[in-house]
């Protein structure tokens, strides 16, 4: 296991190979079931298993939700007085009418009206079947957890003949399946996928960088194990040609769909045998290293059933307005306003259509968020943002969850930032209140460290009291706190920072780095990318406090839905009608409420390109229709021989550039994006012919479909099925299409 925190803490983020139930060692089940009491009125099963020696016994209870749907949920410590959800908003999937068919010493038997729940009791076994077959069954270890004073838990299921596996949101690798994955969901700013922290200091340990794959894997886009910016663990079992005991066709195709409602570190394996995880042969399971084993079943004849199901109870996605399916281009190195309207102007002259604009933390007053730079977008960026409305364009800045506590502006002068103050003066912040290790306590804010990156010459504006930087160049970035988002009264406050940049004509936030991305700092020296995890925060499902390892996944949630919230607040407050767009990087079950997602730092590497099917379709069987990569990728390529895909100045090569563009034009989010500090240029206009002509081509074809693409956003909305659809959704009996 590898220690997040820099002091000694107990909290800690654990590779997929650290994970491992399958040996058994340390880990008890639920084991048999002594009683099982129905409460009708709420349609609720309670059971109760064997006490261990000297121990209490465990509880765990069963909800039926409709007639094809119920819940799990088994806390280990028997604590259910609470019962809320970061992901969860409707648990109503259709009226059950449950029919208790057996309830004995030996099983619980229950017909929901299409599903049929069995629940063996000798050992506690869940078992569904669908019209008489079964399809579902846990393993013979069952529901298991750490007996020992640990917190993990996990379930094992079977994984039958000819089933397949999707979904689980944002991951690399080339295949639509997750068939023999290793799965681990901890939001993480793995920049290019790298798999491991190497742009940082060593960390105190001397390991030189935090490694986030198994120590027997490679990083890089393939690679399916690494944690990535969301963590949505969510999957569906689809199954075209379901086998029997004698290997015989059983004639009844199904599907079903499983969430893990658990806002830890969590995992998931199907069926992937290893050193670690040992032979996993005809079996999987998921799990989470803190918290409970809560996991909502829905199933269906089709995958289409259960994201119908799937829709209700995580809420449909946002409608986004029309024109943010167009075409979009952003850059982090478009420092002032002339560089931005120079880009819309060129997009025009060359005759290749552009909807949105999206101008990176350069239009910060030197990186206080919320704020413009006068110096570089005079008038507090209104006269940027009427410029580029009045050639058709709308514009989004980046906005981080960092607030800064850099005392000088751009000038070089101690200045007031009112966003700091309201917030210290609100106590916003998420307070340095780790009890564990050595040292003091420190009763203030957190403060970390937020790095944007080197100027090598690039930008030639100042960055007065930028962080402390070895290497050559002028460090960018700025040092602060981040706001205790779950929080509703630090929500409605953050809300309302963005009334400044709505009233100067913003029509768009781009939120980035929600992770949130920390490098070392005063209050940490450790370089992990992430709050320490024994940090506390507030977790607003329990109403507690409770150390940030245990709703790690939700921050980025939390950080998106309060702006949100804000944007629609001030435009009702504005009477203005509009819809609110958010673009986002991060995020948790339930983002696709709130906002369009993409794929994060990506590189100009032709495997990101490999990736980028696979990684949308299981986003859109995930919940989020709308999602994408950074067109041409985003940082130069790190890859060697074919993978390669920059070339001179740092520039995306002109094939790989013509290729990305023209699959990007068929997905829902359509964004040229890089790094201009590193690349020289990546508009589709400073390409010569023939890149520039496909570009343009394929652009003009994506426009002709605007209508297709938010027609079928809306049919999302009400159906789950996202823009663009897995070929087996529509085509089940060809295999190859799996």
């Amino acid at each position: 296991m590898t220690n997040f925190d820099s002091r000694t803490s107990s909290y800690r983020y654990v590779p997929v190979d650290g994970f491992n139930p399958n040996s058994a060692v340390g880990w008890t089940a639920f084991a048999n079931v002594t009683q099982c009491l129905y409460d009708k009125a709420d349609e609720i099963f309670t059971l109760t298993g064997t006490a261990p020696v000297g121990g209490t016994a465990p509880v765990l209870k069963i909800y039926i939700l409709g007639p094809a749907a119920f819940r799990v949920r088994f806390n280990p410590q028997g604590d259910y007085s609470m019962d809320g959800s970061f992901a969860v908003v409707n648990k109503n999937l259709g009226a059950a009418n449950a029919n208790v068919l057996q309830n004995d010493e030996t099983k619980l038997s229950v017909d929901l009206g299409t599903v049929r729940l069995d629940v063996l009791f000798q050992p506690f076994t869940v078992q569904v079947f669908w019209k008489n077959r079964l399809i579902s069954t846990d393993t013979a270890q069952g529901l298991i957890y750490v007996a020992t004073g640990g917190e993990a838990v996990a379930n094992f299921k079977a994984y039958p003949a000819n089933a397949n596996y999707f979904g689980a949101g944002e991951k690399g690798g080339e295949d639509l399946r997750l068939n023999e994955g290793a799965l681990t969901f901890f939001n993480y700013d793995n920049y290019k996928y790298c798999g491991q922290n190497t742009d940082d200091a060593p960390p105190p340990n001397g390991d030189g960088f935090l490694r986030v794959i198994p120590s027997s894997s490679q990083p890089g886009p393939l690679n399916w194990s690494e944690p990535l910016y969301n963590s949505i663990p969510f999957f569906i079992e689809d199954n075209p040609n379901p086998l029997d005991g004698n290997g015989q066709s059983t004639g009844v195709p199904y599907a079903y769909g499983i969430l893990l409602d658990n806002e830890s570190e969590t995992y998931m394996n199907f069926g992937a045998s290893s050193s670690f995880n040992g032979n996993m042969y005809g079996k999987y399971f998921f799990g989470a290293l803190y918290g409970e084993i809560d996991y909502y079943f829905m199933a269906g004849d089709t995958t289409q059933d259960v994201l119908k199901q799937y829709s209700t109870l995580v809420g449909s996605a946002a409608l986004a307005p029309m024109w943010a399916l167009g075409k979009h281009q952003g850059c982090y190195g478009y420092y002032n306003q002339s560089k931005v309207l120079n880009a819309i102007q060129q997009y025009r002259a060359n005759n290749i259509p552009l909807d949105g604009m999206h101008i990176d933390v350069d239009f910060q007053n030197n990186y206080r968020t919320f704020t413009a730079s006068n110096m570089k977008f005079p008038n507090g960026g209104a006269n940027c943002f009427s410029q580029a409305a009045a050639l058709g364009v709308k514009c989004s800045t980046n906005i981080t969850g960092i607030v800064t506590i850099q005392p000088l502006d751009e000038d070089g002068n101690k200045t007031p930032y009112s966003v700091l103050q309201s917030g210290l003066a609100m106590n916003a912040f998420v307070q340095d209140n780790r009890a564990e290790g050595p040292g003091p306590a420190y009763p203030n804010p957190f403060v970390t460290n937020e790095s944007y990156g080197v100027n090598f010459g690039f930008n030639p504006y100042p960055s007065p009291g930028a962080p402390y930087n070895p290497g050559p160049g002028v460090a960018l970035g700025t040092y602060g706190y981040y706001a205790d988002l779950g929080q509703q009264a630090f929500r409605d406050w953050w809300g309302q920072q963005y009334k400044p940049l709505l009233d100067a004509g913003l029509e768009m936030v781009w939120q980035d780095m929600t992770d949130p991305a920390t490098q070392p700092s005063v209050s940490d020296s450790a370089p992990y990318k992430t709050l320490p995890l024994n940090v506390l925060m507030f977790d607003y499902t329990q109403n507690k406090m409770v150390p940030s390892a245990h709703i790690h996944n939700v921050f980025a949630l939390n950080l998106i839905s309060a702006t949100h919230s804000g944007l629609l607040k001030l435009r009702q407050a504005a009477n203005v009608d509009k819809r609110p767009f958010i673009i986002a990087r991060g995020g948790f079950t339930g983002v696709h409420r709130y906002a369009a997602s993409w794929t994060g730092d990506s590189a100009s590497d032709w495997n990101f390109l490999a990736i980028l099917i696979p990684e949308i379709l299981n986003f859109g069987l995930s919940g989020q229709p709308m999602a994408g990569a950074d067109i041409g990728g985003f940082a130069t390529s790190s890859a060697g021989g074919d993978a390669n895909g920059t070339g001179s100045n740092g520039v995306t090569d002109p094939e790989l550039m013509a290729r990305w563009t023209t699959l990007s034009a068929f997905i829902g989010w359509c964004r040229n994006h890089y790094d201009g500090y590193n690349k020289a240029y990546q508009e589709p206009y400073a390409y010569s012919d023939p890149c520039q002509s496909a570009c343009r081509k394929y652009i003009e074809i994506r426009y002709k479909l605007l209508q297709l693409f938010y027609d079928l956003l809306y049919q999302c909305t009400q159906t789950g099925l996202p823009i663009c659809r897995a070929m087996f959704l529509t085509d089940r009996q060809d295999p190859n299409v799996y």
